[in-house]
């Protein structure tokens, strides 16, 4: 998705505007922005939601990790990747003028997020444009620091951001040796 004008953040189309009112105020669809890059308070947020320390650790399953990634992106800025919205609804007050009520943004809320973008209905949009933006810088570092503990503290031939498992160099330890018995005959032990 391309940056927007003000060139701010991402624009998302969710569908259908579903602000009230005809004819609608966004005949192209209402759109939710996104922050352009993973913010510190972002990735402590999502650090905390997925609940990795330095490093991923063998306890923390994939399918935990991208939960906990989605319900992070889906809140609102700087904690979440949610920057603004296009969504309107009336406001409480007519306005003298038009003798209507008038339209105002919507509050972005985590009670709002889960009625107006639900996952059927733009969440999942959202979320994979998130993802598409954020994972790479967030899960990067601890990649890094899993890889080289597992590796030992090396690191060679690495591509595309995997690490290739490689042998440490140096003198192979022998494995100790059984000491050889004596063959025993007649009960005992032979000379």
């Amino acid at each position: 998705m391309p940056e927007n004008d003000a060139g701010h953040g991402v624009d998302v189309n969710i569908g259908d505007c579903r602000c009230p009112g005809s004819p609608r105020p966004h005949p192209d669809g209402d759109t939710v922005t996104l922050v352009p890059k993973l913010t510190l308070p972002m990735a402590a947020s999502l650090k905390a939601r997925v609940g990795i320390g330095n490093e991923l650790t063998q306890d923390i399953s994939i399918v935990g990790v991208q939960y906990s990634l989605v319900a992070g992106y889906l809140q609102k800025a700087p904690f979440g990747a949610i920057e603004s919205w296009s969504l309107l609804e009336e406001g409480p007050v007519i306005d003298r003028k038009t003798g209507e009520l008038p339209l105002i943004p919507v509050p972005i809320t985590p009670e709002n997020i889960e009625r107006l973008i639900p996952w059927a209905n733009g969440g999942e949009e959202v979320a994979e444009k998130a993802d598409d933006l954020y994972r790479a810088d967030f899960l990067t570092p601890f990649l890094r620091k899993t890889s080289l503990s597992l590796n030992g503290g090396q690191t060679v031939g690495r591509t595309a951001g995997s690490t290739l498992a490689t042998r440490k160099s140096g003198p192979s330890r022998r494995s100790p040796s059984k000491p050889s018995l004596r063959p025993v005959s007649g009960g005992r032990k032979s000379a």
